[in-house]
């Protein structure tokens, strides 16, 4: 499988055009793909792109600096439109997008510090009370607290809906407060806490160790080149067991930094194999029936050296990479074929019993690379149409028939109406959250 792929350029040197040559279809033809098209006014500023061999077309208007005012995703038909405006250190400080023809606009507007860390983000529809994120920076620009739209509602306390932050010399986040809840445990009585996570590091800036919101730590171990070689969970103490165990999971590595082995907390090891191109092309389970222990090894040791009754998975590879086949412990086996653009064209289950036979599923993909058919071994299509934002528009199944779509001008879903006839639909709060 071969791929050839060619860029033409204007005479300024900006690119004009990306082909994909000769790419094979579901029926076997072959044909070129125009995988981009751009204009430019006569600045160089790009004001229009057309994608995926002509089926997804943006405009934009910029200004006199280069700064895009204005984008609009299929101009023709969807016409979905945001427009952008700055302040004078060319930084988005309102963005407005349609959300349908009635005339709803979402916008979302951002307030800066003098040193350009974003202090206030809002966003409104126009419907109800604008939501606002209010965010604070030390003096490395560093992010402290973030207060949630929640608590910047009228008599609510802020603290109690804010999230903060601490950092190391290094400005290495050592530390997480979430806003304070009420927890309870063990049957003790209900107290309020803030869950924290605290990290710390090593010398070399790796994460060695971390405490989640219950105490409970989880330690790292790396080896001269930075590669995870254990990871040590939280310790526990088994039901009636006496003394705490500590699961360990250990990993070791080639001279390429491919992980060769992986041992879990049971003991349990599971091997890898590569080829020249560092593919994975085999990986050996665990010995099946063996008794799994958890136990404290050493922290560079791998146990389990014995492989009898471990299953192995074989996998093969195209020369461009993607996968050509596995074959499982049993010797069942699935393969696949690809177009130039490394799209599946066919899925292949070979079927060993009662008798020989390759189950093939095919696969019709669009120009822009979305999966427009699929068709079984059986000869059932399943197909799906999409409108230039990509999304589905119908479905259809051959056994239960047409499902549809419609979504609004941010790409939310709205209405969905199944084979049967039955209508669904969603509104959704300037969060895009449904209500």
């Amino acid at each position: 499988m071969g791929a050839t792929t060619t860029y033409t350029y204007f005479d300024d040197g900006l690119p004009a055009t990306t082909t994909a040559r000769q790419v094979t279809q579901s029926d076997g033809s072959r044909r070129d793909i125009v995988l981009e098209a751009n204009t430019y006014d006569g600045a160089g500023h790009l004001v229009r792109q057309v994608t995926g061999g002509g089926t997804v077309t943006t405009v934009q208007a910029v200004d006199a600096t280069g700064r895009v005012t204005r984008s609009v995703l299929d101009p023709d038909g969807l016409a979905r439109t945001t427009t952008f405006a700055y302040d004078a250190d060319d930084r988005v400080t309102t963005s407005t997008a349609n959300i349908d023809g009635a005339g709803r606009v979402l916008t979302s507007t951002t307030d800066y510090d003098v040193d350009g860390n974003p202090v206030r983000s809002t966003v409104s529809d126009g419907s109800g009370t604008p939501r606002s994120t209010v965010s604070t920076y030390d003096q490395r620009g560093m992010l402290l607290s973030e207060t949630g739209p929640r608590g910047m509602l009228s008599g609510v306390d802020p603290a109690a809906h804010t999230t903060t932050y601490r950092y190391d010399s290094l400005g290495r986040l050592v530390e997480t407060k979430a806003p304070p809840v009420s927890v309870e445990e063990g049957g003790a009585m209900a107290q309020v806490a803030r869950p924290t996570t605290v990290t710390g590091y090593n010398t070399f800036g790796e994460a060695t160790a971390t405490r989640d919101e219950r105490g409970a730590v989880t330690r790292a171990v790396y080896d001269e080149v930075g590669r995870t070689t254990a990871v040590r969970l939280p310790a526990y103490t088994p039901l009636g067991a006496s003394e705490p165990l500590t699961p360990v999971i250990t990993a070791t590595y080639d001279a390429l930094d491919r992980t060769t082995a992986v041992t879990d907390a049971l003991n349990r090891t599971t091997r890898y194999g590569y080829d020249q191109l560092s593919n994975l092309v085999q990986r050996t389970d665990p010995v099946a029936g063996g008794t799994a222990t958890l136990q404290q090894p050493s922290e560079f040791t791998v146990q389990n050296t014995d492989l009898a009754g471990a299953g192995v998975t074989r996998y093969t590879w195209t020369p461009t990479g993607p996968g050509l086949s596995v074959t499982d412990p049993t010797g069942a086996r699935t393969e696949a074929t690809y177009d130039e653009l490394g799209r599946m064209l066919t899925a292949t289950t070979v079927e060993r019993h009662p008798e020989l036979r390759n189950l093939t599923t095919r696969f019709t993909w669009d120009d822009a690379g979305r999966q427009t058919a699929s068709t079984s071994p059986l000869g059932r299509t399943s197909t799906t149409t999409y409108n230039a934002a990509g999304e589905p528009l119908t479905i259809t199944d051959p056994a239960s028939g047409v499902t549809r779509f419609v979504y609004d001008g941010l790409g939310r879903p709205t209405s969905e109406v199944d084979p049967t006839g039955r209508r669904s639909t969603v509104e959704y709060d300037a969060l895009g959250l449904p209500v």
